[in-house]
């Protein structure tokens, strides 16, 4: 798989997994110009995203529908080269934050340590757990109505140490791409090595499902760990909001 076509199947990746999300509350809305997602009470998968190089125009129709839907969206693009950072701002829009997109070759990982075990959410009393412990992670929620209604397509995971849920992730298989999302541990419960230990699981899950390639979105936190797993980096991901928006 070359470079490019490596990027296209990480973004399509990414984007099924938003779509997955939303589709089961109604709320994925597919345009020419761009896609958005929006499921009222939750602030994930509430994204915008475009379908091909931005221009000045689509930009503006872009910015109207963020304000007109009352939201938090966000923006994400990767057509860096494309799309500068001024014509977002320009347009109203700020960079929030960015992130790299990575991705390696599952290989089998004999665990060395064990601290930790794992469950998918597939009942109500998980989702609430899931729901519970994610915004501890990331600083935002995810409605237990998403997981109600996409489980069946998106693995949600919990992390547990002993009976203590810890940490989540999600995954999104497309093809033969193993999309990996949404790793995070609870703030009391970092630096012991328990972020490691879920990729490990994640990408041994990966391994079984004859995946031919393990893709994410590092954040800044995340980008010396999944280097020493393995991953490669293979674009940038930015994301922007309106300048009044919360970042989601």
């Amino acid at each position: 798989m070359d470079r490019n076509d490596l990027i296209n199947a990480s973004i399509a990746n990414l984007t099924t997994l938003w779509k997955a999300a939303a589709a089961p509350q109604q709320g994925y809305f597919p345009g020419n110009d761009f896609d958005y997602c929006l499921v009222p009470g939750s602030d994930w998968p509430n994204k915008l995203w475009f379908s091909e190089n931005i221009q000045t125009g689509t930009l503006e129709r872009a910015r109207i529908v963020c304000l007109s839907l009352a939201a938090n969206m966000t923006v994400p693009v990767w057509q860096t080269a494309a799309t500068p950072t001024q014509m977002f701002a320009d347009a109203g829009f700020r960079l929030r934050f960015e992130q790299i997109g990575m991705s390696m070759q599952p290989d089998h990982r004999p665990q060395s340590k064990t601290q930790l075990r794992f469950e998918r959410a597939t009942t109500p009393a998980q989702f609430t757990a899931w729901t519970a412990i994610y915004p501890q992670a990331f600083g935002y929620g995810i409605n237990h109505s998403v997981l109600e209604g996409a489980f069946r397509t998106i693995g949600f995971y919990l992390a547990f140490c002993g009976e203590v849920p810890v940490g989540t992730a999600m995954v999104c298989q497309t093809g033969k791409i193993f999309g990996v999302h949404g790793v995070g541990i609870v703030p009391d419960m970092r630096r012991r090595g328990f972020a490691a230990e879920i990729m490990e699981f994640l990408l041994d899950l990966a391994f079984e499902s004859r995946a031919e390639l393990v893709t994410l979105q590092a954040s800044a936190m995340g980008r010396e760990l999944y280097t020493k797993l393995g991953f490669q980096e293979d674009f940038i991901l930015r994301t922007y909001s309106l300048q009044d928006s919360a970042c989601t």
